[in-house]
Order: structure tokens, then sequence, then C-alpha cells
């Protein structure tokens, strides 16, 4: 779940405020949208988890002078094609709005939001949104994401659609129970049961059992992870 919240958050939220990623390794190609099988699960996942590390993206975000915009409560950023992205604060919520703004190689259409929780976590929410930047493309039509930092924990329900080079697919997920972060200094989940278009995700650290239909597999956690390099190729 932690490599997932990098993919979602850092990706959406952070697009228009500042940071990124970058990593490296072998990669390959995965075209998942229903699951049938273990192996279709495994990748589907993969694909998902692959997303942090895709450092076209995450240079273009370092070196967008978006991000080195100053917003305020009511701020108006005008983008290079004449799209704009506005800001508003009402209460403990936070609210992006990109109208068709270009810039660079990145585009943003839609609603993000993050809301400060009584119980000290955060809640992302994103609806109708597309996020474009050079080989990738994000349609996510309702994202919910729930952090908090504190207990270590996560949930995530929503549908997108990805394109790009390296893999596509439509994704729906929902969180069955929380996902506990490992405190071990690996990006493994300590707990949690998550569904993936179907397939159901049981962590228990280090292993995780996913189950399609009625059949299981037991693996490490570790074989689910994946690393692009970039979105120039996709080869092992």
């Amino acid at each position: 779940m932690n490599r997932l919240k990098l993919s979602f958050i850092a990706t959406a939220m952070l697009l228009v405020v500042g940071c990124g990623g970058g990593g490296s390794s072998s990669s390959n190609t995965a075209k998942v949208t229903k699951v049938e099988s273990i192996e279709d699960a495994k990748s589907s996942y993969q694909s998902l988890s692959a997303l942090d590390n895709l450092d076209g993206l995450s240079s273009q975000l370092n070196n967008s002078k978006l991000q080195k915009t100053s917003f305020s409560k009511g701020d108006t950023y005008t983008c290079d094609n004449g799209g704009k992205i506005t800001l508003s604060v009402e209460g403990s919520t936070t609210t992006i709005v990109g109208t068709q703004c270009q810039y660079g190689t990145s585009y943003i259409n839609g609603t993000m939001s993050m809301t400060y929780l009584a119980d000290g976590s955060e809640k992302f929410n994103m609806s109708n949104l597309t996020l474009k930047d050079g080989d990738i493309e994000m349609s996510i039509s309702q994202m919910v994401f729930v952090d908090n930092e504190t207990e270590h924990w996560a949930t995530m329900d929503g549908d997108i659609k990805i394109v790009s080079k390296c893999f596509s697919g439509t994704y729906n997920f929902t969180t069955i129970e929380k996902m506990y972060e490992a405190q071990d200094g690996t990006y493994n989940v300590e707990s949690g049961v998550f569904e993936l278009n179907g397939a159901r995700y049981t962590f228990s650290n280090p292993t995780v059992t996913i189950k399609v239909g009625e059949t299981e597999e037991t693996i490490l956690q570790s074989e689910l992870e994946q690393r692009i390099d970039d979105t120039t190729t996709c080869s092992e």
C-alpha cells in the first residue's frame, strides 16, 4: 500500500504542489483489464505499483515552473495553453481544480481535494480527473484515499484508467480492511485486505495471499513490486 500511496498521491496531488520520485531496475509490459488468474492479479497489481517510479513523469514534475508557483487561498494560475488551475480553501478542505491546464508536457483537467479529518487522517478525493505527462495518461473517474501517518494505515477506493507505453488497463480497487504499513524499512504491508479488479490480496508481512475465484497463492510481497526506469523503454 505504501507504494500504491506514492503512485497516486505523489502523481496527483503533488503534481501541482511539488515533489516527485525516481526508480531504477527492470520493467515489463502489463496490459490488464480483466483478472481471470493469479498471474493476471500479479500483473495488475505490479502495473499500479510501478507508477511512482516513472522517471519521465517525476522529472517533469520536479522541473515544472508550476511547482515553483506559490498558491494562496483563491489563487488562479494561468497555464501555458491558457488553461487554469484554481486553489480554494474551505474549513479543513483544500481543493484544486484544473481546467484544461497544459504546462510543459504535463496536462491536468479535473478536481482534487485534501481534507484533514478529526482522527488525524488525511482524505484525498479525486473526481473526473485527467492527468497526462509524456507517454502516460491517467483518467480517474473517482478515487478516495485516506491516510493516517500516525497509526500507519491507509485505505484506497476508486476507478481509474491508465494508458502508457509500458502498461495500460482499467482498474477498480476497494479496501476491505485497513492497510497497515510495515515499520521494518520495507515497502511491505503489515496487514490488510485489498481488492483489485476482482482479485483479493490479503497481506501479512512479508507475504500476501492472492485469491481469484477459488484459486489462491501465497507469495512474498516483494514479488508484487515493479520498477520502471522511464517511459521510453519497456524492455527487461
